[in-house]
């Protein structure tokens, strides 16, 4: 069995207006592995924004040294990092709306995982794959509205997840069909570490040297 993609837009089940909301609100959160592919594309997962909880966290580190004879400590800079936690619900209307979360939670999980290259050797004209390494760290791009998005278009922030909990809503119940049970309801939440792209900081003049400034770190005005 493949991992397919799962967009808003395939999303068959309208009953509820809730896709045709999301999608005229830009209320989408957008999953996008760097290696795993559907087809041809890149893997792209994408739920609608029933945001329930969400921080943005910049922490910045410095390296601190106590001299003697001097009251306070001597501190240099390390870096700066940014971390993002997020919690949605994922609602079905419908037991075909159902069927397409679920599918969508196995191909987002499957994003967690590297890419791996088989190594091979030849011996008396014959090749073996002898074994596997990692050769591409599972990075996705995360996006959502203005709130989460990269300062250089449409791309989501670059990043890696430490993993994602996901929590069927067992008041709610699920749709079954045959021998199979179907969540109507889902709670998810992850964190996600941000990867800077380019520089970000301020030069000699003291003018910001990070790309477009104006859309960091929250998108557009």
């Amino acid at each position: 069995m493949t991992f397919k993609g799962r967009l808003i837009t395939e999303i068959t089940d309208n009953s509820d207006g809730t896709n045709k909301y999301a999608t005229n609100t830009s209320s989408i959160i957008k999953f996008q592995s760097t290696i795993a592919k559907d087809d041809k594309n890149l893997l792209v997962v994408e739920f609608k924004g029933f945001i329930t909880e969400m921080s943005d966290n910049f922490q910045s580190s410095w390296e601190t040294e106590e001299v003697y004879g001097r009251m306070d400590p001597i501190g240099t800079f390390k870096s700066t990092k940014r971390t993002i936690s997020l919690g949605w619900t994922v609602p079905a209307a419908s037991i075909e709306e159902a069927k397409s979360n679920f599918e969508a939670m196995r191909s987002l999980t499957a994003m967690l995982y590297p890419g791996y290259t088989a190594n091979q050797v030849t011996v008396d004209g014959s090749t073996f794959t002898t074994a596997n390494s990692i050769s591409k760290p599972p990075l996705i791009r995360l996006s959502y509205a203005n709130l989460i998005k990269s300062a250089e278009g449409d791309n989501g922030l670059l990043g890696w997840v430490d993993g994602f909990n996901v929590q069927p809503n067992l008041e709610m119940g699920f749709f079954i069909e045959d021998t199979m049970q179907y969540p109507k309801v889902y709670t998810m939440s992850c964190n996600f570490n941000v990867l800077h792209e380019h520089d970000l900081g301020w030069n000699d003049s003291g003018k910001w040297i990070g790309n477009n400034p104006d859309k960091f770190p929250f998108g557009d005005k």
